[in-house]
């Protein structure tokens, strides 16, 4: 049980690491759009890893002691621990609380699905 715990409490991590690197990198493009003309600005939707590189030079070039960076980074670990950690902690749950992964290695009988007896001829 204490597994689960700690599992839930790995994943609540991953979810805050999240919250923290979205909501910076939202920032990041206010920032970066507050002195550009209309249609200039950067959208906030359809990221692809080049966008966000743009995003990131252009926001330390005009903003360099700015902390938003560095926040966005340690969101994005903050996001990578909790779930690898959510992920061991269930996957130790698992034969903790008796249910193996795949197959058991000795199922319980089914009777339905026994063989008759061979015969034997005199």
């Amino acid at each position: 049980m204490a597994f689960l715990i700690l599992a839930a409490a790995a994943f609540a991590i991953a979810m805050a690491g999240c919250l923290v690197a979205n909501l910076s990198v939202s920032a990041m493009v206010d920032d970066v759009n507050r002195g550009r003309p209309t249609g200039e600005q950067i959208s906030a939707f359809g990221w692809y890893p080049r966008k966000l590189h743009r995003v990131l030079s252009t926001h330390r070039a005009a903003y360099p002691t700015s902390p938003r960076p560095r926040r966005m980074w340690w969101g994005v670990v903050a996001m990578a621990a909790g779930l690898l950690a959510g992920f061991a902690f269930l996957s130790a749950a698992g034969p903790a609380l008796g249910r193996p992964y795949g197959r058991a290695a000795n199922p319980p009988p089914n009777e339905s699905l026994r063989l008759p007896e061979p015969r034997t001829s005199r």
